[in-house]
């Protein structure tokens, strides 16, 4: 005999269980019912058979779907600029509310994070610009320079190439210096002696053909140069004190700078200020911090 239900026949074959058949109809024609997500339930399979669903992996793939929607939709990159300008025009452009400015003293770098807090909560933290200083090629070769040894004519070409910085001396007066450094050959190298007037008396023999004529040069112990340590940056004005040895006849000089980490730690605290200041004529509400930024959100 045959049975209809709606649209779905329904055949019982002799000996078939009638009961199983119409409790297997109304199992199909329970209307769907919405889940709540992250919870587990008990279900009835067609079978009889009871087993466990979990949607908590399910929502999880959902969570994580719309949050990488988010992401790609959103504005992301990290940037660098090299002058504290084109940081604040950036931040001009892209600024919003929560946008942070972390500015790392010990590394010498400025990261701004433009997504940093949308209203009360997190954000994602992926559009950033960070200032990358660049140095001077003229502080690079001071620096390299500094507590290094070198030869009278290595240390001549220097003072040429450089005369233009110092202080004190005057610029002409190294000048001197150097042209009596670089005509000085053949000479052997035999006393430094300091001098009441704060140089040190250079004293050598020099080999001019046959003969040998005693002769004396001189340098200041102390002296004073401005520079420009980074690019788009301040003209500083540093001390330094000569030292010199002889070795197998050889006149060595090295040049030592004062206090080098201090003065380029107040150059960037300087170009910090630089910055601040330009945040004045930036509607959004920025936050700026002395301190390493923090890592990029990962989902």
């Amino acid at each position: 005999m045959e049975y209809h239900y709606d649209k779905n026949e329904v055949t019982v074959e002799p000996g078939q269980n009638l009961v199983e058949t119409i409790h297997g109809l109304a199992n199909r024609a329970v209307a769907a019912q919405k889940l709540d997500l992250d919870a587990a339930y008990a279900v009835t399979d067609e079978n009889g058979q009871v087993r466990l669903v979990d949607t908590h992996e399910l929502k999880t793939n959902i969570d994580s779907y719309e949050k990488k929607q988010v992401r790609e939709k959103a504005k992301h990159g990290s940037l660098a600029v090299h002058s504290p300008q084109s940081f604040v025009d950036y931040l001009a452009t892209h600024a919003m509310d929560g946008t942070e400015i972390w500015a790392d003293v010990e590394h010498g770098k400025v990261t701004a994070i433009i997504d940093a807090y949308d209203g009360d909560s997190r954000g994602l933290r992926q559009h950033r610009v960070s200032l990358q200083l660049i140095h001077t090629d003229t502080w690079k070769e001071w620096e390299a320079l500094d507590r290094e040894y070198v030869r009278q004519a290595q240390l001549g070409d220097f003072i040429v190439d450089h005369y233009s910085e110092f202080v004190t001396p005057s610029a002409a007066k190294m000048l001197q210096h150097a042209m009596t450094f670089q005509a000085t050959k053949n000479v052997d190298f035999t006393s430094v002696e300091n001098v009441q007037n704060g140089e040190r008396s250079i004293s050598y023999i020099e080999t001019i053909g046959e003969k040998q004529v005693a002769g004396q040069s001189s340098l200041p112990e102390q002296i004073t140069f401005r520079t420009q340590i980074f690019e788009h940056g301040q003209l500083r004005m540093m001390y330094a004190r000569w030292f010199f040895t002889i070795k197998d006849k050889t006149l060595l000089m090295k040049l030592l700078i004062d206090d080098v980490r201090e003065t380029k730690r107040d150059e960037f605290r300087s170009i910090c200020e630089t910055i601040e200041n330009g945040l004045d004529n930036i509607a959004a509400d920025i936050s700026f911090y002395y301190g390493t930024a923090p890592v990029i959100n990962i989902y």
